[in-house]
């Protein structure tokens, strides 16, 4: 076991206050996908209070990092060095992450994100222990892909088609496809993604000329910086429209935070893995989980 005065004396902490507005610079020793989580905070893609967190053991003057979101959709972003080592890692888990705080925002929805590779199985390990009356819904058949450093150059839009910006209005037909198995309800989380998606940051949908209610296909992108949900209906595939809005949605991502998004792709999902990979995108390391009552 861990003496648990021995891990509070063992980090020396700073607290960075959680005001959406902070005009931080960023935080360099942090991670890819926790900086672009950052930013979207910062520019206020991700709304709600937030608390930014570093820490920095005593014992090897590695920096860890965490940003805490509440609200209905709540969130968890850890950095975590890949040269710490494993009792630090826990310590910073046990000592900082997990709080009682965090168990109660849990009873809501709550959303974890890593990327640290040597660390992911006891990050999961220690976070389901530690939530255990909660059910957790995680995704291990899932894997992540980050986004190349330099996007293609647009395509053009096929004739007979429109991009256009999602409106609410066409949220419940995005939901459409997501309903089976529900009693034909969407489920309510997925209906707060897709609100949020819509009203806090860029989207694309593609719409036939003439017909601006209902979109054919869409693209959002969640608040961590996750692209997604991306979809084509069936009759429309084989036209790039899904490879056109990947480069529009990148492109207005990395023009405001200088990063690219990550999407998490279905390890079945032979189709997107091909789609993705020959836009340049590379399978990395992230750990996600999905904590839900």
């Amino acid at each position: 076991g861990i003496n648990a005065e021995y891990g509070k004396q063992w980090y020396q902490r700073r607290v960075r206050e959680a005001v959406v507005s902070t005009q931080s610079t960023g935080i360099p020793s942090a991670t890819k996908s926790f900086r672009l989580a950052h930013s979207f905070l910062i520019h206020g893609w991700s709304t709600g209070r937030a608390t930014i967190e570093s820490h920095k053991s005593r014992n090897s003057g590695l920096e860890f990092h965490v940003i805490f979101v509440w609200g209905t959709i709540g969130g968890i972003h850890l950095s975590v060095s890949e040269e710490a080592y494993a009792g630090e890692v826990e310590l910073f888990l046990r000592e900082v992450v997990i709080r009682p705080e965090i168990k109660e925002q849990c009873s809501k929805s709550y959303g974890f994100n890593c990327e640290s590779e040597p660390h992911n199985g006891l990050i999961l390990q220690i976070l389901l222990e530690a939530l255990d009356t909660l059910r957790i819904t995680s995704s291990p058949t899932f894997s992540a892909y980050s986004a190349p450093s330099q996007v293609h150059s647009p395509l053009p839009v096929p004739a007979g088609y429109t991009l256009a910006p999602l409106q609410l209005s066409h949220v419940d037909h995005i939901l459409q496809h997501r309903r089976e198995g529900n009693d034909g309800r969407a489920d309510p989380l997925l209906v707060m993604l897709a609100t949020s998606g819509v009203t806090e940051r860029p989207s694309v949908g593609v719409f036939v000329d003439g017909q601006p209610d209902t979109p054919i296909g869409w693209c959002l992108m969640y608040q961590s910086g996750c692209l997604g949900p991306l979809y084509v209906m069936v009759g429309h595939r084989g036209k790039a429209l899904a490879r056109l809005m990947i480069r529009v949605m990148f492109r207005r991502v990395e023009e405001v935070h200088g990063l690219g998004p990550f999407a998490m792709i279905a390890d079945d999902n032979v189709a997107s893995q091909r789609l993705f990979t020959s836009e340049g995108w590379v399978k990395d390391n992230h750990s996600k989980l999905l904590v839900r009552k």
